[in-house]
């Protein structure tokens, strides 16, 4: 008996182990990520004259580490408390949805009907991929696609 409980204790450690390294994995491969968007984003900037500046890289890897150690150990002091959190502050949990549902409500009637933001406008009536510059790539693809296609059915902008 005490021979397949140790069997079941172990392959439960494994399971763990294996787990928690490919949430390190995962974390590790994600902050690199990071690091090469923040290594980038002032290189491919409207209007920036700046060049590749490799400092960046490590920064931003860094950077993207120690929040994400943070909002873990947030996470874990709340899972630790929260029988105590559930029962003591339900009613604030309600309010604090009933809050954003009613901001949310306003966003809404803001953009009634739909979400007719500037840049998409702004994409729609560009020609070819002159506002490839500002906005992400697959976006303008996209969109400009579903412009081609409305057009050719006898649509209109």
């Amino acid at each position: 008996m005490k021979l397949k409980d140790r069997r079941e204790d172990n392959l439960r450690n494994k399971t763990v182990k294996n787990t928690n390294l490919g949430v390190v994995v995962f974390g590790i491969l994600t902050s690199i990520l990071f690091g090469f968007s923040f290594l980038l984003t002032p290189v491919f900037k409207e209007n920036s004259n700046r060049t590749v500046e490799m400092w960046r890289f490590p920064i931003g890897v860094i950077w993207f580490l120690i929040v994400i150690l943070c909002l873990y150990k947030i996470q874990k002091y709340f899972s630790e408390k929260r029988s105590v959190f559930e029962e003591e502050h339900k009613k604030l949990y309600i309010k604090l949805f009933l809050g954003i549902v009613l901001v949310g409500s306003f966003y809404l009637l803001v953009f009634y009907p739909g979400t007719g933001m500037y840049d998409t406008l702004f994409i729609l009536t560009s020609e070819g991929t002159a506002c490839m510059r500002q906005h992400p790539w697959f976006y303008v693809v996209l969109v400009q696609a579903v412009v081609r296609f409305v057009l050719k059915l006898g649509g209109g902008l």
